[in-house]
């Protein structure tokens, strides 16, 4: 008998692929139309997933470093990638594509993510129900359901999404068929590439669906012996081995990260009752048809329903599965519920996960609840922190309940009286009109400029970052907002992001950036420079303040790290501000920096080179360690005054001025620094009647070195102390500790002078 060649033998594979693929270029063909300029997603997540698939091929083939770690942004200090939506072999797969140029590798990557999704998903159904026409709709259903086109189109790590019903797939097939290795390797390849293709969370997906499918084997008696057999037990472990070693490249940065310190409340970042609510499924997002429902949109996307459901974030709370698919379901569940029992106890506990910590009803929070609440309570196991992604397990077991149904209705069908047409042509018809109703009432279809711009954004890049990548020289920018905007308090910050997509362009480092988890200490280190936060506080309350324990000039501080930071451009994003904060910022930019270098009707900038030659170590400048002073209002005189608390050490860096233009060479060529008296003020008092104040240096021996001891009173009151600071760079630590544990000292309006 001769043998099937490949293209016979998945013919129907390849032809599922295929439609599926054809599905999603006209799905989505704003950007099909424009796949050079327009990518998919909005906000800051759409440029950060452009930038990753450009790093890391630009990591591994130019700089030959790891991938895991940049610089280029949040400058000098760099980011962790490992906790970002980094897909790594995804991105050397687009390699090719980058030739014409990044947007167009991208959006190769978003159509061929939904073609082999479905197909994913496709041999999944096909091997539990064993009927092509119904695993072609389970395909359908799951790779164009609600869920992935709200993921994939705002995330590059959900786009693909076909290991997740591939790894289930093998692992049933692992437990049904003795020591099957080519199997148990299907189980390890899905698992890493499942992070290597998209992210840790969908690894954690996927342990927890091998932990379910095994309680559920455990449960019935007919299925117990293969749970307890010696040869599961070896078959799990060689697919544990398999996939560490096959993923170890990303799973090994990942443990060293979260065991490092600090680590885990990394990878933690906004994982807490309040944001896994804001990330959460309202029960009526799964009747209700989705926010990106081009079609349907004027039903969910009225002000009322979208508040209620969608907001702030529908790209997390999209969950809504169809009617159709519905019954489908219930009708699969009626025809074979034994069967069935699995994949109702996956819809059954996924759906519930997706619903987070406590149950949403339309407006109301209800107070219940839910199982997700168990969830957060496993350590590691938790780090999916927008419960809602459980949907996409949900709707994983909810097609292969409709492919159950699909399979019933067709045997019916065939059944049926009269010959009008071959089963086969009524096979047909029935799988095309449950295909069109589906994707009408389920799906992301984009019609009309509004659902347009919910799904896609139009990429341009100012002349000026192409102008910046022909300059030889090194230097850092500083572009501004470098802090999210008060209007994206709740979504991705789109400037940002731009600022990050544009080191693509100029391979210069960038003063902030993007960030997928949140890390304090780089968000801290712009707080750090004045102008940064005078520009947030612009935006978020009308004024350029500062809040600071010390009150110097803010611009020298500005200045002098700009300096340190080898900072050689402003530069100033136009639309981020209303025209009189634009007016204010633009001002006291000009003031500084001197006349604009670069303007644009989108964007300006400012030459720093001037002003740090010219002010650099010409005046005291003080940086506040914020995390280590709380700011705390006080009654006084019969207005509210705010004080500065010193935690812990208090700790300060003063750098003191230059005494003349050849002090720093002088003291370089004999290393002996030069001294400059000094004499600090403040306004100070204690919480006790009477407690000491010690201002400190770091000695030697890795203790403190008391400079002067002070005695506060209760009452607010002016204070001064003279001692030596050094000149020049090297800069000055200096400590401010309350004497005893038993009282608080309180300081503002610190000031640094010459004696």
């Amino acid at each position: 008998m001769k043998k099937e060649g490949f293209l016979t033998r998945y013919k129907t594979h390849i032809l599922s692929t295929v439609i599926y693929l054809l599905i999603a270029l006209g799905m989505f063909y704003p950007i099909t139309s424009h796949i050079t300029s327009v990518t998919p997603g909005t906000g800051g997540d759409s440029y950060i997933n452009l930038w990753s698939i450009w790093w890391v091929n630009y990591a591994t083939l130019t700089l030959h470093t790891n991938i895991f770690y940049t610089n280029l942004i949040f400058w000098p200090f760099g980011v962790n990638l490992v906790y970002w939506t980094q897909t790594p072999v995804t991105a050397l797969l687009t390699l090719p594509f980058q030739a014409v140029n990044l947007i167009f590798a991208y959006n190769v990557l978003l159509f061929l993510g939904f073609a082999v999704t479905g197909l994913g998903m496709f041999v999944l159904a096909d091997y539990i129900v064993k009927n092509k026409y119904a695993a072609f709709i389970a395909g359908l259903i799951f790779t164009f359901s609600s869920v992935h086109i709200a993921q994939g189109l705002a995330h590059i790590d959900f786009v693909q999404l076909e290991w997740i019903p591939l790894f289930v797939f093998f692992t049933l097939k692992t437990l049904n068929e003795y020591k099957s290795y080519r199997n148990i390797t299907g189980m390890a390849v899905c698992f890493a590439l499942a992070t290597l293709m998209g992210v840790i969370e969908q690894s954690v997906m996927l342990l927890v669906v091998l932990i379910l499918i095994v309680i559920a084997y455990l449960v019935y008696r007919n299925t117990r012996k293969l749970i307890l057999s010696r040869n599961f037990v070896l078959s799990m472990v060689i697919f544990l081995v398999l996939a560490f070693a096959i993923g170890s490249w990303n799973f090994i940065p990942i443990i060293h990260s979260i065991t490092a310190p600090g680590g885990l409340g990394v990878a933690n970042s906004a994982n807490d009752i309040q944001h896994n609510m804001l990330w959460s499924t309202n029960l009526l997002s799964f009747i209700t048809p989705s926010f990106y429902n081009g079609l349907l949109y004027g039903l969910s996307g009225s002000a009322p329903v979208y508040n209620a459901l969608y907001a702030p974030d529908p790209t997390e709370r999209v969950a809504y599965v169809g009617f159709l698919v519905i019954i489908l379901g219930l009708f699969g569940i009626y025809k074979n519920w034994k069967s069935s029992r699995l994949w109702v106890a996956f819809a059954v506990i996924f759906g519930w996960l997706s619903l987070g910590p406590i149950l949403q009803l339309g407006p109301y929070i209800t107070g219940i609840p839910t199982l997700y609440y168990l969830y957060h309570s496993i350590p590691l196991l938790n780090v999916i922190r927008e419960p809602g992604r459980f949907n996409i397990l949900f709707i994983m077991a909810v097609a292969v309940l409709a492919a159950f149904g699909v399979k019933s209705l067709l045997e019916r069908v065939e059944k049926g009286v009269g010959s009008v047409a071959k089963p086969i042509s009524k096979a047909l018809m029935v799988v095309a009109l449950i295909s069109v109703v589906m994707l009408v009432e389920s799906n992301g279809f984009a019609v009309g400029p509004q659902t347009t711009a919910n799904i896609s954004t139009t990429v341009s890049v100012p002349p000026l970052y192409y102008m910046l990548a022909n300059l030889t020289s090194n230097f850092s920018v500083l572009q501004l907002p470098a802090l999210p905007l008060k209007a994206s308090a709740y979504g991705p910050e789109p400037y940002t992001g731009e600022w990050t997509y544009y080191t693509y362009i100029t391979h210069k480092p960038a003063i902030g950036g993007y960030e997928a988890r949140l890390n304090l200490t780089n968000e801290l280190s712009l707080y750090n420079i004045p102008l940064i936060v005078q520009a947030s506080n612009l935006d978020y309350y009308g004024k350029m303040n500062f809040s600071s324990p010390i009150s110097q000039n803010f611009t020298n501080q500005t200045l002098l790290t700009l300096y340190n930071y080898e900072t050689g451009f402003v530069i100033l994003a136009k639309s981020a501000y209303n025209q009189s904060s634009l007016y204010t910022l633009e001002s006291y930019l000009a003031q500084t920096f001197g006349n604009p270098v670069y303007n644009d009707n989108t964007t300006i900038a400012f030459s720093t080179s001037a002003a740090l030659n010219r002010s650099t170590f010409k005046s005291y400048v003080a940086y506040p360690s914020l995390t280590l002073w709380s700011p705390t209002s006080i009654a006084y005189n019969g207005s509210t005054k705010v004080v500065w608390v010193p935690s812990q050490n208090g700790q300060v860096v003063v750098y003191a001025p230059y005494k003349n233009a050849t002090v720093y060479s002088i003291a370089s060529s004999t290393g002996k620094p030069y001294l400059i008296n000094t004499t600090i003020r403040f306004n100070g008092l204690s919480s006790a009647q009477s407690g000491n104040l010690y201002i400190a240096e770091p000695s030697g021996t890795g203790g403190y070195t008391t400079l002067a001891t002070l005695n506060l009173t209760a009452k607010l009151s002016s204070y001064e102390v003279k001692i030596n600071l050094v000149s020049g760079p090297g800069g000055n630590i200096l400590f401010f500790i309350p004497g005893s544990q038993n009282y608080v000292v309180a300081l503002s309006n610190i000031t640094f002078s010459r004696d």
